[in-house]
């Protein structure tokens, strides 16, 4: 329905990956500004700036499809499946665990999320499994790779994965520093190729915006519309930290129920002050509050208030 869509993500992923599959280097290539500059001045960057981690999960649907967003397509019904199963597994009622899918099957611009490329889908559905695997293997690696691999998808997943560490019980830093290995590596071979353009492209998002998306979905995009005026791009990146760890203090006991909800408000207030969110980006948080509420959902037998469930 949608061959050939109008947003500049659609055209860097696309351009990267079909050089990557002919044996270019894919932060290389300087994809067409297809948008020509709309709502912004300039580009929002030159090169391809997300992780090199996009390139090579996308790289075999490409391959095979010629188009990246079939793995979006086959990770939105995979994320419905294990909800279901993890709403077995932590014997929720039924209805906390349809209303969990129903909020993404029924999201307003759901249709959207795949047809226009964003890659936010895959990350929803890495948070979903990590929270499966965190009760069938508590503390395990298995659990422990997956939700650090978040940030070698989205640089913006910084405070989670701090969460994570700080607040570890189960987890040893011994899985965690082997975790933190395997996502490392997913960057190590685009940097042995050519590590002056791989670095640009991952740090381009930073470095090559002078000024906030005014087509953006947040609060520093309305302000900047109506008074011209907008803070330090920091002033997300600070927030993130300080809600984050300001939401780890009051639930540290809470286990994974605790590290999602942190999780979910630090990338919220992400978002709202950043220069750049959005639809794509709140459904992250939304998955995130959203598992956090299924795991909240889970009573002692004397039906007090929500148990800690598993301790990662």
């Amino acid at each position: 329905m949608v061959p050939d869509p109008e947003i500049d993500n659609w055209a860097w992923t696309q351009s990267s990956l079909q050089a990557f599959v002919a044996g270019k280097h894919p932060y290389r290539v300087v994809a067409a500004d297809i948008i020509h500059g709309a709502f912004y001045e300039g580009r929002s960057a030159a090169v391809y700036h997300y992780m090199p981690l996009t390139l090579l999960a996308s790289a075999p649907i490409y391959w095979m499809f010629g188009d990246y967003r079939f793995l979006g397509a086959l990770s939105f019904p995979a994320t419905l499946w294990i909800l279901g199963a993890l709403g077995r597994r932590l014997q929720v009622p039924r209805e906390v665990t349809n209303f969990a899918r129903m909020l993404l099957v029924v999201h307003p611009r759901g249709f959207w999320l795949t047809c226009l490329g964003w890659l936010e889908p895959l990350l929803a559905f890495l948070l979903v499994a990590y929270a499966y695997l965190a009760v069938r293997a508590p503390g395990g690696l298995a659990p422990t790779t997956t939700f650090l691999m978040a940030p070698a998808w989205k640089q913006y997943f910084v405070a989670p994965v701090l969460l994570f560490i700080v607040g570890r019980r189960k987890t040893s830093m011994r899985t965690v520093l082997v975790a933190v290995t395997l996502s490392v590596a997913t960057v190590v071979p685009l940097l042995i190729w050519d590590w002056r353009a791989t670095t640009r492209g991952m740090v381009s998002v930073l470095a090559e915006t002078g000024a906030p998306r005014l087509d953006a979905t947040s609060l520093v995009a309305l302000v900047a519309v109506v008074s011209g005026m907008y803070p330090s791009r920091w002033l997300s990146v600070f927030l993130q930290l300080a809600v984050g760890f300001g939401a780890h203090v009051r639930l540290r006991h809470t286990g994974v129920a605790g590290l999602l909800l942190a999780s979910g408000l630090a990338l919220l207030v992400t978002f709202l002050t950043g220069w750049q969110a959005f639809m794509n980006y709140y459904e992250v948080a939304a998955v995130l509050l959203a598992l956090a509420a299924m795991f909240l959902a889970v009573r002692r037998p004397d039906d007090e208030l929500p148990s800690t469930v598993v301790a990662f």
